[in-house]
């Protein structure tokens, strides 16, 4: 099929890539920054910086200070993530006890309507929530997810304290909701060393890095100090990974710039989003398949769901992988290496479970990437069940 996707420059456009079935398989990153742009407290200074303050400035950026991290909607006052696990929409609960999602945004409750509104015009695609830490929650007892994972993205270095707070602050209630945050970190923020350390004390597991959303390659040098840093202190750093569907063509966050990084920065865990890298899916599995970094599946399988503004001529447009290319990857990588993830609220949770439910992986595959990956990683409790 001699297609180019439009998110990569005209000049590295490739027919016939099975990664890239569609022309421009406009799939919005549900990562993507600009599409659910991120915030800031006064607005976001970049074009498409909708979001505020703590709040992760993407669409998935993480949660908010502003936002109460108190037993929300669908979250009983002590979270058992028994109820999580035993109930689910379209899943089926009894096949897996267990299921974290590693990748997952909310907005301040003040802001979320006009966040989502706003991202969505951007990114001309459906929210499956309305944004905020409530509806999550209620998200993940439909679909039964034991836990979800925000991912707050600093679009500034002003943001970063802000944000920082609040994802702590969330913490502290995480045994009641089910829901922890990641922190946050900008490539110019100058005290990165120190507030690192910050976090690794108040217990917060790792931080959400956006080459794209934040303006800077994934190879500088100031990249290269964080995730340095972040490995001293054992800490966990989920990255975006690939084309962003808020810009075009930018190659920030490419797969052949991230291993560059990764080169220089020693020994830290690095989660890659998107299956390795949105849009540019061979490139990753051919630079990542053999290494150490992990994978998420969040926004990847399947299609995204457009708005009905036009914007997608047709659902060919709206695709990402398939199916057989999805299984192809994890076998690639190994299972071992799979996190689950879904960019909620760009992507539902009960749907990207029932997608991979469908899929020819062995149930031990299954039970890796939906839970003892992260749990291992989270060092949480493990799931029981048979090694088949």
């Amino acid at each position: 099929m001699n297609t180019i996707n439009k998110y990569e420059p005209a000049t590295n456009s490739r027919a016939g890539d099975k990664y890239n079935p569609t022309p421009h398989a406009n799939t919005v990153d549900n990562h993507n920054p600009t599409p659910h742009a991120g915030t800031s407290d006064n607005h976001n200074p970049t074009p498409h910086a909708t979001t505020v303050g703590n709040h992760n400035p993407t669409p998935h950026a993480g949660t908010s200070g502003n936002h109460n991290p108190t037993p929300h909607a669908g979250t009983s006052g002590n979270h058992n993530p028994t109820p999580h696990s035993t109930t689910a929409g379209n899943h089926n609960p009894t096949a897996h006890s267990r299921v974290i999602d590693i990748h997952a945004h909310t907005f301040p409750e003040k802001i979320a309507a006009r966040a989502i509104t706003s991202l969505q015009a951007k990114s001309h695609t459906k929210a499956f929530t309305d944004g905020t830490i409530e509806s999550l929650s209620r998200s993940m007892h439909e679909a039964g997810i034991t836990y979800s994972v925000i991912q707050p993205v600093a679009t500034n270095p002003k943001q970063v304290i802000h944000v920082n707070d609040s994802s702590i602050a969330i913490n502290e209630s995480f045994s009641r909701t089910g829901i922890m945050s990641f922190g946050a970190m900008h490539p110019d923020f100058e005290g990165y060393a120190a507030e690192l350390e910050r976090l690794s004390r108040s217990g917060i597991k790792g931080i959400k890095l956006h080459p794209v959303y934040q303006g800077v390659r994934a190879d500088d040098e100031r990249y290269i100090n964080i995730l340095r840093k972040a490995g001293e202190l054992g800490m966990i750093v989920l990255l975006h990974a690939g084309y962003d569907i808020g810009f075009p063509g930018n190659d920030y966050a490419l797969p052949e710039k991230i291993a560059a990084a990764l080169r220089e920065s020693g020994d830290v865990r690095v989660i890659l989003a998107h299956m390795g890298g949105w849009k540019s899916w061979r490139e990753a599995e051919e630079v990542f398949s053999r290494g150490n970094v992990y994978i998420d599946t969040a926004f990847s399988l399947g299609e995204f769901m457009p708005l009905d503004d036009g914007y997608y001529a047709s659902r060919e447009e709206c695709r990402m992988l398939s199916g057989e290319e999805f299984v192809s990857m994890v076998r690639s990588f190994g299972a071992e290496r799979v996190l689950f993830g879904t960019d909620s609220p760009w992507a539902s949770q009960s749907e990207t479970l029932r997608k991979i439910d469908s899929l020819p992986l062995t149930e031990a595959e299954k039970r890796r990437i939906y839970y003892d990956n992260t749990a291992h990683m989270l060092s949480l409790g493990h799931s029981k069940f048979p090694n088949n």
